[in-house]
């Protein structure tokens, strides 16, 4: 089976297995036994490899530690766990934005958080522009649940849904077309797959 993170990586870098060959001093043919083969390189190339491509070497080997030091790894992952959205410092959200450089996602109910700052239109539409892939998903404001979940919240059986129409007004502006139509039942069920490199699009969903 091949090492499919390794590959996506170095493709994703623009790196050669002859490359990577000379980086750590082994056969080209070597290289090609750690991507299509899956074989594991030993410890001191793990690092170069990793080095190179700008990931973890845990990512592009998880069976290269032991299970209690995977634990531990797996463990330290997690930076930082907030209680609630409103716990997360405003300029937390600006620099993971701003450092993204291939993907931004966005999963809300209603995000009229990001309606704050009129500065996440440009760099989003910037994003896209660069060739990353944004995408913007929000609670559909017709659906039920998003009326439940308003009444729960004892402001009103309409109130979440009028903010989600706010939300979804704020960044129409910069929205282009959905690259696929989601049946009724995926949106319902599920979340829309929107635009792809270049551009990016609002959906609302169930």
């Amino acid at each position: 089976m091949p090492n499919e993170r390794l590959r996506d990586a170095l493709l994703r870098n623009g790196i050669t297995p002859e490359q990577v060959a000379e980086a750590t001093g082994v056969d080209p043919k070597t290289v090609e036994r750690w991507i299509t083969k899956a074989r594991t390189p030993y410890r001191k190339h793990r690092h170069v490899v990793a080095a190179m491509v700008r990931e973890s070497e845990t990512y592009l080997w998880p069976d290269a530690i032991g299970p209690e030091r995977s634990a531990e790894v797996s463990g330290s992952e997690i930076i930082k766990v907030y209680p609630h959205r409103h716990a997360v410092p405003r300029e937390l959200w600006n620099q993971l934005l701003d450092r993204a450089t291939s993907e931004v996602e966005i999963l809300v109910y209603v995000g009229m958080f990001l309606t704050d700052d009129r500065n996440v239109l440009r760099k989003l539409a910037r994003k896209a522009g660069d060739g990353a892939r944004v995408r913007l998903l929000f609670g559909d404001p017709t659906s039920a649940a998003i009326a439940r979940r308003s009444t729960e919240e004892n402001i009103g059986k309409s109130t979440v849904s009028a903010k989600i129409r706010h939300t979804l007004a704020f960044f129409k502006p910069v929205s282009g077309p959905c690259t696929w139509m989601p049946t009724p039942a995926e949106v319902a069920t599920s979340s829309a797959s929107l635009a792809g490199r270049g551009g990016f699009s609002s959906w609302p969903v169930g």
